[in-house]
Parts: C-alpha cells; structure tokens; sequence
C-alpha cells in the first residue's frame, strides 16, 4: 500500500488586489533565466548596458557582478605631476574604499584575474619612475583580493628589478602567488626574482616567464635563468610552462647562451616524481639559442648535443603527460631583410641541425621563424 502526500498549491508571491479583494499569483522566473540575459549582455561587450542592468534588481546585480568584476587591470604608466595621474590615484582610492570594509555585497570575491602592469610608451620615458608602482594605495588593494585565479604581472618596454618594489608591494605580491585560488601565473619583465618565490601556489596549471630572469649573479657575466634549487616542475598541477628569454637594453646574448643546458637542469630535478606538464613554450632569440665561435659561426656539433640531451630529459618516463614543445625562435631583421650573417646561419641550421631535431621520436619540437621580438 502506498500513500502519496500532496503538498499544498501555494503561490511563491501573492498580491492583495484591494478592488476585487481576491489573491493573483505573481509571475516568478527562474534564476538561471536572469543569468542568461546577463550573459548574452556580457558577451556582446555591452558594459554601458550591464552596469544599468545591475541596477535593477539583486537577481541581476549579483551576476552583472561576477562579470564587471571578473577582471581587475591596474595599468600605470610613468610619474607625472599631471591631472591624470592625481585622476588615477583618486581612482585607486575609490577601488579600496569599495573593496574595503563597506564591501556588503564580495565585490573582492569576484575577482578572477588580475592585471598589474606598467605601460612605457618609449624609450625617453624608462628613466621616469612609474607611479603605480610608489602609490601605497596599491599593495592595499592587492591584500584585498583573495580570491584571484590567474595573476599578471607585466611590464612593457621598461624592466623592472624586484629589488625596487617597496616592502608593502613585494609582500602583496607574495600573498597572490601564495594562495591557493592561483592556477595561473605570468611575469613579464622582471628581473632578480627572488627564486623563494617559485613554487607558489600548490594548485598551479599555467607559469609563463616572460623576459623574466630568476635569479642575478652580479659577479659572473651570465644570467642564472633557473636557480639550481628551483621546484618549479614538482609543482604537481603545473601543466603549461612557457619560457620567453631576452630583455631589452641588456646583454641578451650573455643572457641566454645556456638556455639548453638551464632548462634541461631544471626538468631534471626530481626526476623520480611524474610531472603533469602538457605543454612546453619556448622563445628565444636565434643567435643565442645555438653555441657560436668567435667568429660568429655556429657550433654545430654541441649544438646537436644540447639538442640531443633535451630532447633525452624529456623522453623519462616522468614526462609521459609531455604533448608538445613549441620552440619558436625569433631573428633579427633589418629593415625587410634579415641580417645577413643570421640568413647564413639559418641556412647552416637547416641542413645540418634541422634534420637532427625531426629524426627525434620522442618528442616533436615545432619551430618557426618570426621577427626578432626583444
């Protein structure tokens, strides 16, 4: 015997209409259909429109939020005693004062990626300090923000020393890498990067070092790309690692001759544990990728060694995630034409290096020819 409980037909929103003195049952829709406008609104770019959307109801204020907020971009460009600079502060203070303690409604929750950026637009600005970097409103903001999955750190065309960043600064950084929220991780044009920072978060998929070095030795005439102690491929989660060497106004040939060498030392360590890593990005100038005389002319044999020993590294059982390596190598031009000593290299990599790299089984390594980027 069953029995069946009939639960009573009660309208969710009634109204008293005070002339018929009878109830009439309110149209309710459901939540997702709210979210489904906003969605469409937030996907046409429509900004001017959400913002008025959020206005009208807390069933649309709560996802305009998730999308007006989704990303944060704190750009700064260098220090001027200018209406737009006292404009821009005045905006900080704005952003700290809604991520403050007045934040009711988890604006700093909705935070998803963050943009911390320095913008110089030419070469006769480097020497100007960049104003959002001294602001000390900024590391406020930034220890406000506790839920961000993917953090950017760059700087155009000028590089930055970590050493230079105020303590504030440098601490709230630290906190961003730290926490557990952060799967994604870029830094552009950052040099000294104190290498106590890497590994970061537990949880990370995706670290792109940009013209990034790791660690300075000031007495030797190399840059130490990745420190000997590094962890970085022990990161459990790491899936895309992306390596772009080179830096403007510097030495990049000092810099990055040992690029082979470096990365197989850091994709060696702990060669016992199985690294998740799918993908492996690498750019860098041609001239530095391969071991040259003094003459300028290629080392071809130790450059099929490297070669060789990288692509060994990455045939361990460790690497059996490994998908692809994308090695794009970037030539200086000039003007139209590429210089011509590079063209000769070229052609001395193509017939003497190139079929070595496509004879490896293990791994493919793509690469491709494109204008000198540093």
């Amino acid at each position: 015997m069953s029995t069946t409980t009939s639960l009573p037909n009660t309208p969710l929103l009634t109204t008293k209409n005070p002339a018929y003195n009878d109830e009439v049952q309110a149209a309710i829709f459901p939540t997702e259909i709210f979210d489904l406008v906003i969605d469409d609104l937030a996907a046409s770019e429509n900004r001017k429109t959400l913002l008025s959307c959020s206005l009208v109801s807390k069933s649309f204020h709560s996802r305009v939020k998730h999308h007006i907020f989704a990303t944060l971009q704190l750009l700064g460009g260098p220090q001027f005693q200018s209406e737009y600079n006292r404009k821009q502060k005045g905006w900080l203070q704005t952003l700290l004062h809604l991520l403050g303690e007045t934040d009711r409604l988890g604006t700093a929750g909705t935070v998803q990626t963050l943009v911390l950026g320095n913008i110089f637009k030419d070469v006769a600005q480097l020497f100007r300090p960049c104003w959002l970097l001294m602001d000390p409103t900024v590391p406020s903001i930034l220890c406000k923000l506790g839920g961000v999955k993917k953090f950017v750190f760059k700087n155009v065309v000028r590089t930055y020393r970590w050493t230079s960043f105020s303590e504030e600064l440098s601490s709230a950084i630290r906190q961003i890498c730290a926490s557990p929220s952060l799967t994604s991780l870029e830094l552009q044009n950052i040099t000294r990067f104190p290498d106590d920072l890497l590994p970061c978060s537990s949880n990370l998929e995706s670290l792109s070092l940009i013209l990034t070095t790791i660690i300075w030795k000031p007495s030797e005439d190399d840059f130490t790309i990745f420190p000997a102690s590094s962890n970085i491929v022990s990161l459990k989660n790491l899936k895309t690692l992306t390596v772009v060497i080179g830096a403007p106004f510097t030495n990049t040939a000092a810099e990055c001759r040992l690029i082979l060498p470096n990365l197989c030392q850091l994709l060696q360590i702990k060669k016992s544990e199985p690294s998740r890593i799918r993908t492996i990005n690498i750019t860098i100038g041609y001239e530095t990728l391969f071991e040259c005389d003094e003459n300028g002319d290629i080392d071809i044999e130790e450059s099929k060694r490297q070669l060789e020993d990288f692509d060994a590294v990455l045939s361990c059982p460790k690497y059996s995630f490994l998908k692809a390596i994308n090695l794009t190598v970037a030539c200086k031009k000039l003007g139209h034409s590429l210089d011509p000593k590079v063209q000769c290299h070229i052609d001395h990599y193509t017939k003497n290096i190139l079929p070595v790299v496509r004879s490896m089984a293990s791994i493919k390594i793509s690469i491709r020819m494109t204008d000198y980027a540093f």
